[in-house]
């Protein structure tokens, strides 16, 4: 690197090298099976914090479970959030995989029409979600 520079090249190489290590080694061909399951995941996972932090808002030290789960969209199993994820020293790959066959038995419902319509609900659907209580 002369004079703090560095070509694209070196860029891409580098940014790849750092993709390994968050993934393991993956065939370019087969990127886009892991990089899309992790997207999902990252947004589900954002969406129901954001979901949890209204309960807990609304609903203070009186929240349950029952009344939770009226504010999710998408049940997260435990041991299925991103945070979940960041926390394993290795082999994300095979956790993502894993994280999201529980993600999708524990929504059948939910993710029956497919990634697509889950990303719809997630990103699309208007937040006029149920209240318990409401």
């Amino acid at each position: 690197m002369a004079g703090g520079s560095i070509t694209q090249q070196e860029l891409e190489s580098w940014l790849w090298g750092a993709a390994d290590i968050l993934r393991g080694p993956v065939d370019p061909d087969n990127f886009r099976d892991f990089i899309f399951p992790m997207l999902f995941l990252k947004r589900l996972s954002d969406t129901w914090d954001d979901e949890h932090a209204a309960a807990v808002a609304e609903w203070g030290d009186d929240l349950d479970d029952e009344i939770a789960a009226d504010f999710h969209k998408f049940d997260i199993p435990a041991g299925c959030h991103w945070n979940d994820l960041r926390r394993a020293a290795e082999n994300h790959g095979v956790l993502i995989q894993e994280i999201t066959q529980k993600i999708e038995q524990a929504n059948p419902d939910r993710l029956a029409a497919g990634p697509v319509a889950a990303y719809d609900l997630l990103v699309i659907a208007p937040l006029d979600m149920p209240r318990h209580g409401a």
